[in-house]
């Protein structure tokens, strides 16, 4: 079919990268391009032969192509009709497509050439909207990420979702649940959705208070049943991913407490864990959930910090967490299964005694204050990509006039020494996290004005996204 030897590389490069990344376009149109119908093996052994090449290379090229057409084929149908989203201004409208729903059909004939797509979720030249305003971000590799943003619709704010195939550099816009987004959701009477996770490239969750699950990389969206978690109306508060297993905590309107709740990040079979979190005595509670492969913690904070669990050999425990007499709030994150740091605030409901840090390196069966104290007058948000860098988003220090600003504080020693790496102005922070050693995110929020940060040298320096 061809005698062009980059041609044959990009055959091989695809067949290397085929369960974790798109097809080149290059190798795309080169696919598309071939004839519906391929000259015999007889014709084309003679035509090699002619040629003076060896045949076994040029066929095992052939082999190659037909393959990569047949997985690729496989691959666009396994997962189910891909339709596109109603037209703009609908509530819950996902994407701006007046077009009819599109099928991909379950079966290609034989004397049919499929068309090779790029990538499944994405939709062609559909812009992601003028007021998109980012909530909530994930990333499952290096490169491939999402992020749930709202636009305005009839319903208020809907949902619409950003895909990245290059680490942020550039997004394209993906179907989205057909719901609503609030700035916490997890407050409204009226349902809708907060924030987003992905497991891996196929699997993802949009929750807060409802809860929405995909299993097809974002092409379609459907609500999940949660009447085996518990009973009544059941609002789900946070949901973390982590070596093929889902978990989830949630409270529902018969109960006085929180539910965990886990399943394999494939299918929406939700088990309950035989652990109850009561809730504390004050006016508005929130959890926090932690995964780290098949480790995992939870902390309960209503002013303080009331209770928590702790997942160990895949069973969930009651657990008591750091800081639970200190009469503060704390934060927790986790940079590998055995290594926990919590940032507690102690005293605040008492005798205000500052920020500290506690580090675990047993999974969170004992912790150590480290020193000095942490130079904020509140943490909202922690993230650990190692032993060694931590960065918290927070409140500075008191001034001369008793007023505090929002900035993000970083230590390169393990919390020994701190520098200030973000001022980012009035905001409020959520997401805080990294992706790799050197990778990582937050959402700042100022008002009804949202922004995705990122930082590409370990936390030393954020700048912020464009869409």
């Amino acid at each position: 079919m061809t005698d062009d030897p980059r041609f044959e590389d990009d055959v091989r490069d695809a067949l290397r990268q085929l369960t974790r990344d798109p097809v080149p376009p290059r190798l795309v149109a080169r696919v598309n391009d071939i004839p519906a119908r391929s000259p015999s093996l007889v014709s084309a052994r003679v035509s090699l032969a002619g040629s003076g090449l060896r045949w076994t290379t040029a066929l095992a090229a052939v082999l190659a192509v037909i393959l990569v057409a047949g997985v690729l084929l496989l691959r666009g149908t396994s997962s189910g009709p891909v339709a596109s989203p109603p037209p703009t201004g609908l509530p819950g409208t996902a994407l701006s497509s007046t077009a009819p729903p599109t099928q991909v059909p379950s079966a290609v004939p034989p004397s049919a050439t499929p068309t090779i797509t790029a990538h499944p979720t994405a939709v062609p030249n559909v812009a992601l909207p003028a007021d998109f305003q980012p909530r909530s971000v994930t990333f499952v590799s290096p490169t491939e990420g999402w992020v749930l943003g709202s636009t305005a619709c009839a319903s208020g704010r809907c949902a619409v979702i950003a895909h990245t195939l290059d680490a942020g550099r550039t997004w394209s816009r993906i179907n989205a649940p057909a719901t609503t987004v609030d700035a916490d959701a997890r407050l409204a009477t009226s349902g809708g959705v907060s924030t987003l996770r992905f497991a891996d490239r196929l699997d993802g969750w949009a929750y807060g208070p409802d809860l929405w699950a995909t299993h097809d990389g974002g092409a379609t969206w459907h609500t999940v049943d949660l009447a085996a978690v518990s009973i009544g109306q059941v609002d789900v508060w946070d949901l973390q991913a982590a070596a093929g297993t889902a978990y989830l905590v949630a409270i529902s309107s018969k109960s006085e407490g929180f539910d965990i709740a886990s399943t394999p990040v494939s299918r929406d079979t939700w088990k309950p864990a035989p652990v109850f979190l009561a809730v504390g005595a004050g006016p508005v509670p929130h959890v926090q959930l932690v995964i780290q492969g098949t480790a995992g913690w939870l902390i309960q904070v209503d002013r303080e910090v009331i209770n928590g669990a702790r997942l160990s050999g895949g069973i969930w425990h009651t657990w008591t967490p750091p800081c639970s007499d200190s009469a503060g709030p704390a934060v927790l994150a986790a940079w590998n299964s055995t290594g926990v740091i919590a940032d507690c605030d102690l005293g605040v409901w008492s005798t205000p005694a500052g920020e500290h840090l506690y580090r675990s390196t047993n999974g969170g069966a004992s912790f150590a204050e480290l020193s000095p104290a942490v130079p904020l007058t509140g943490a909202d948000e922690v993230a650990t990509p190692n032993a060694s860098t931590i960065v918290v988003a927070g409140d500075s220090p008191l001034d001369a006039h008793g007023a505090s600003t929002p900035v993000v504080i970083a230590s390169f020693d393990g919390g020994h020494t701190w520098t200030t790496v973000l001022k980012p102005g009035q905001v409020t922070f959520n997401d805080l996290g990294f992706t790799t050693q050197t990778q990582g995110v937050m959402i700042t929020t100022s008002g009804t004005t949202s922004r995705l940060l990122m930082t590409r040298d370990g936390g030393h320096t954020w700048a912020a996204v464009t869409f």
